[in-house]
């Protein structure tokens, strides 16, 4: 469902890059039946992976999508349009929908039924070059690898605009790897902490 929504864009991707971080499941099998490039490496995590794929990719634009959420779709389309529009911005984000697949997820995960600002991977297309004055995504954080690439980003003084519209849908399913890293131990205070850190000292300078 993930590449197929991919692949239903009304602006389709100049590449599409599968990296699989170790999976144990059918993945290879799946993305056979698309045509991406594939790349595996064994289990390093969710920073690991997003890092390879862009060293891997030739396009001046990135986006990232996380493999059980989908995108609608005009999401390329519509945020392509705005950064046509708009040469000083840097980055789109567009809003996000979370839908629950099943009863227990329901019951345990408490859901928002409105769109929420999707400052989200998935949701995220930034210019390459503006990616590059960052850097890649830290590799200090379990579940957090984005906010925190993003916190930087800010700090940067990166230009970042939503899209007012759903263009990206999250599923809930009750293995999302953030919801069961979240149960366990979540990693959100440690980066939020970096982060604080981080513009004390720059204040301090």
């Amino acid at each position: 469902d993930t590449l197929r929504s991919v692949f239903e864009q009304t602006l389709l991707p100049y590449e599409v890059i599968v990296v699989d971080d170790g999976s144990s499941d059918n993945t290879k099998k799946i993305v056979k039946k698309f045509d991406v490039k594939y790349s595996y490496q064994t289990n390093q995590g969710v920073a690991h992976a997003l890092n390879k794929g862009i060293k891997e990719s030739k396009g001046n634009l990135i986006a990232f999508l996380d493999h059980d959420d989908r995108w609608l779709p005009d999401k390329l389309q519509l945020q392509v349009d705005l950064l046509n529009q708009d040469n000083a911005i840097d980055i789109v984000f567009t809003q996000i929908e979370n839908i629950a697949t099943n009863d227990f997820v329901e019951n345990q995960v408490e859901i928002t039924p409105t769109p929420l600002n999707g400052i989200h991977k998935s949701t995220f297309l930034v210019k390459r070059s503006s990616f590059m004055k960052v850097g890649y995504l830290p590799l200090n954080s379990a579940t957090q690898e984005f906010l925190s690439w993003y916190a930087l980003a800010m700090d940067k003084r990166l230009v970042s605009r939503i899209i007012p519209k759903v263009l990206v849908q999250r599923i809930i399913h009750g293995a999302n790897q953030t919801l069961t890293n979240r149960l366990v131990k979540s990693d959100f205070p440690k980066v939020l902490k970096e982060v604080l850190d981080r513009r004390r000292a720059d204040r301090v300078k």
